[in-house]
């Protein structure tokens, strides 16, 4: 089990940055996530795939951070897209309705697609 929350990225796929998390984004770790997206966002960044395939918790704090991506990417003419499989995660952004809005696929070659269309 992962206690807090770690953060890959720089990983560069067809021409979207990619930001995978691993544990749980909530109240404790938020700050550092929205640290790391604003850097990718000063550096440039326009397409951006959020995999949270290994992350086990989020709570509004952390869909309140996703939201922001979001409308950030999308008033610069940017895209966010979010690999969410099924469980827990997924959970919490169906019940809330950020699901529909946000858009959610399940495996990253689903979300890749969707960066292409």
């Amino acid at each position: 089990m992962v206690y807090g929350l770690s953060i890959s990225d720089g990983e560069h796929v067809d021409d979207a940055d990619t930001v995978r998390l691993v544990g749980d984004l909530d109240h404790a770790t938020v700050t550092g996530f929205e640290r790391r997206v604003d850097a990718l966002i000063a550096d440039g960044a326009q397409r951006v795939l959020l995999d949270l395939s290994a992350v086990g918790f989020v709570d509004s704090s952390g869909l309140s951070a996703v939201v922001e991506l979001f409308h950030r990417l999308k008033l610069s003419g940017g895209r966010l897209v979010i690999v969410c499989p099924d469980g827990g995660p997924r959970r919490i952004f169906e019940r809330t309705g950020l699901a529909a809005f946000l858009g959610l696929w399940r495996t990253r070659s689903e979300a890749l697609n969707a960066l292409r269309a």
